[in-house]
């Protein structure tokens, strides 16, 4: 009996230990792709900015530069607020990693539990194998097992 809720607990325990690792997985990705946001935002912002101080800025001249710079200002302050959700998901995979450090813990720790169950009841059933084979040695020869030895 203490085998089988045990055997669940175990069970459920690992369960929530894969579970666990596919929530690090999906924010580990939803990170990398934030980060690649970011980093194309800046890039982008990098770009335009480069291009309206750049000499011949384009076809419009003067009004291109402006724009070009305008827009190239306005992308790298997209990408700044881009880093507040980076940070965010960040700290989302850091609470991710904490609930499967703790999982692994206890997903472990049954597994200890269960195996010291399972050893207790190799050890109880090598017992009774004995006491029955005492049992029958016994009941051919007519006298308990230990009597002989106690006599004497």
């Amino acid at each position: 009996m203490q085998n089988s809720t045990l055997e669940t607990l175990r069970a459920l325990a690992q369960r929530d230990e894969d579970r666990a690792a596919a929530q690090l997985s999906a924010a580990l990705r939803q990170l990398e792709r934030v980060q690649q946001i970011a980093h194309q935002l800046q890039s982008f912002g990098t770009e335009y900015r480069m291009a309206a101080l750049s000499p011949g800025g384009g076809a419009g001249g003067a009004g291109f530069s402006t724009d070009a710079l305008a827009f190239g200002q306005r992308l790298h302050g997209t990408a700044s607020e881009q880093q507040a959700r980076v940070r965010e998901q960040e700290q989302r995979c850091e609470a991710a990693r904490q609930t499967l450090a703790q999982a692994r813990h206890r997903a472990d720790g049954l597994q200890r539990l269960w195996q010291k169950a399972q050893q207790v009841e190799r050890l109880a059933e090598a017992r009774r194998a004995e006491r029955r084979i005492d049992e029958l040695v016994a009941s051919r020869w007519g006298r308990r097992v230990g009597t002989e030895r106690a006599v004497m």
